[in-house]
């Protein structure tokens, strides 16, 4: 097997290359871990993205003027150009995963411990719980219905976006997602000729949008284009065109409260003692909606939250890891001995990555009680009498049972070698206000709103890339960041 000894498959891919001058890729580097099919689909998933990574990155690398050119991965973490194309797959997902690096960094510097980050786009929504400022990385994701077995921010996509168009199954009843308008021709309101209705124009036809309102400063409402759109629809379920963009509205929101009751709930957590960081595009118009259904009493909505995820890139920091099945159980003393070599091995990725000495060295393990099919990750330390403690912990909270007496399985270690983030939230500008603040009809200018300044919906708050949706009685306040603090 080569997750134990890859010394064979390292020797066949030498003869490949020689033989056939192709690229070559070795499950063993790409997913070094047990479980054949996973880690062949791992393989093929990373064989299949290196040509089009390589030509992209190679392309950008002679046009880039910096010394140390850095990409964002899957893990929430950063790599160098050099290290990507061999590890293809563990890009995807990585701008969500960045997202998921900012809310981090946006619950800390609240004080918040326990956030959940909500970013809606045009196309898909992506959701994140996150504890102590810490983002929990796993041990893979699925792609579509493709495993990926990469480390990766355990975010959960689904198609709901500004963008996704409202449809009848065979049984007449109403969905929405996942497919998307996508930016062209865009929503039916846009003007663009998209004929589809959209959530985005179930949001003017619900009044929630005003029909004068320039998108981004540039792109004007077409009203009467959204509602012949959603009057096909209307005329289908029977329903006044007003009550249908209600339905579309209540469709998409149950699709995304699911979502995050998956990262929540379906856990063990309760979503009351999270905070909802949302972002994106129209993020804004629906996290108090699904604040209020989850039971979540406050909203945090960031400055140019429609680009927010972008920040992540620059609050990321640099990253090697390492992994290795062990089998063995929580009191076998050959475990010291196979975490040292873990540890040992992650730091010397990381100097010959980076030319540098990590700042720390974290190492986590895949647990199961012996006979179990399949684990739970914990965070651990080289103390192994506390595997057991978090193992059990874990398991109550996911499964409501824990088993007393019965061996504890470490299946896998990893250990994550990081370097020191370039920047902190603190270390951002504060963004100055423009002018006096600016409201008209219960439609407000973000960027002329100052720190201190609040108010009570129903309102609208809007800047160039987002905008935020006030119901009644709801509070909103600018925080010393210019992030908006919403009160339910």
């Amino acid at each position: 097997e080569s997750y134990l000894d890859p010394s064979r498959e390292a020797d066949l891919a030498t003869q490949l290359r020689r033989a056939l001058d192709v690229e070559v890729l070795e499950s063993a580097v790409v997913s070094p871990e047990f479980r054949e099919y996973e880690r062949l689909a791992t393989t093929v998933l990373s064989a299949y993205l290196t040509p089009s990574v390589s030509r992209y990155l190679s392309s950008l690398d002679a046009r880039l003027p910096m010394e140390r050119r850095l990409v964002m991965t899957s893990s929430g973490g950063l790599a160098p150009f050099s290290d990507a194309p061999e590890v293809a797959g563990r890009l995807v997902l990585s701008g969500p995963a960045a997202g998921a690096v900012a809310a981090a960094a946006l619950g800390e510097h609240h004080g918040f411990d326990s956030v959940i980050s909500f970013d809606m786009g045009g196309t898909s929504t992506d959701v994140c719980r996150i504890t102590g400022g810490v983002l929990a990385v796993g041990s893979g994701h699925e792609v579509g219905s493709r495993v990926n077995r990469v480390p990766a921010v355990p975010i959960r996509t689904i198609g709901a976006g500004g963008g996704s168009i409202a449809w009848l199954d065979t049984g007449g009843a109403l969905r929405v997602g996942p497919r998307s308008a996508g930016a062209e021709p865009g929503p039916a309101c846009y003007g663009r000729g998209g004929t589809k209705p959209t959530v985005t124009d179930a949001h003017l036809v619900a009044g929630h949008l005003p029909a004068d309102l320039a998108l981004g400063g540039t792109v004007s409402l077409d009203p009467e284009a959204g509602e012949a759109a959603l009057a096909v629809l209307a005329e289908a379920v029977s329903l006044p065109v007003e009550a249908t963009a209600t339905g579309i509205l209540e469709v998409v929101d149950s699709n995304m409260e699911h979502a995050l009751r998956s990262v929540s709930v379906e856990e063990g957590a309760d979503p009351r003692d999270s905070v909802l960081v949302a972002f994106g595009g129209a993020g804004g118009l629906h996290a108090t909606s699904l604040a209020r259904r989850l039971g979540m009493g406050r909203v945090l909505i960031p400055p140019m939250s429609g680009v927010f995820s972008a920040l992540g890139l620059l609050l990321a920091s640099p990253r090697a890891d390492a992994a290795r099945t062990v089998m063995m159980d929580e009191g076998d003393s050959r475990l010291e001995e196979a975490v040292a070599r873990l540890v040992s091995g992650a730091r010397d990725r990381f100097r010959n990555l980076y030319g540098d000495e990590p700042d720390t060295v974290g190492l986590a393990a895949d647990c199961r009680y012996r006979g179990q099919s399949h684990e739970l990750e914990i965070a651990v330390e080289p103390r192994w009498p506390i595997v057991r403690e978090r193992f059990e912990a874990l398991h109550h909270q996911r499964f409501g049972f824990t088993r007393p007496g019965e061996p504890v399985e470490v299946v896998n270690l990893r250990a994550t070698a990081e370097g020191r983030s370039p920047l902190t939230w603190a270390d951002l500008p504060a963004l100055e206000p423009g002018g006096k603040p600016t409201g008209d009809n219960g439609v407000w200018q973000r960027e002329t709103l100052p720190p201190g300044f609040s108010l009570t919906g129903p309102a609208l708050v809007v800047e160039t890339n987002s905008a935020v949706l006030l119901g009644e009685g709801e509070r909103l306040a600018v925080l010393d960041d210019a992030t908006l603090e919403v009160t339910l």
